[in-house]
């Protein structure tokens, strides 16, 4: 993991914990932006974080 990941990863978690208190469709926001986010990057680690999170809403 180079610090990139380390850094979406700590932004993933950080997340994640703040959408559990929110309506499922704004977690499923964060999530897609995330998916977008790590799209972008090419970080294909915190994009299948992002992806099986998203799944979890469905």
């Amino acid at each position: 993991m180079d610090i990139r990941d380390k850094y979406l990863d700590r932004h993933m978690q950080k997340r994640m914990t703040f959408a559990r208190a929110l309506p499922a469709e704004k977690q499923r926001y964060w999530a897609e932006k995330c998916i977008c986010i790590a799209g972008r990057q090419h970080r294909t680690t915190f994009y299948l974080m992002s992806r099986l999170w998203l799944s979890h809403l469905h």
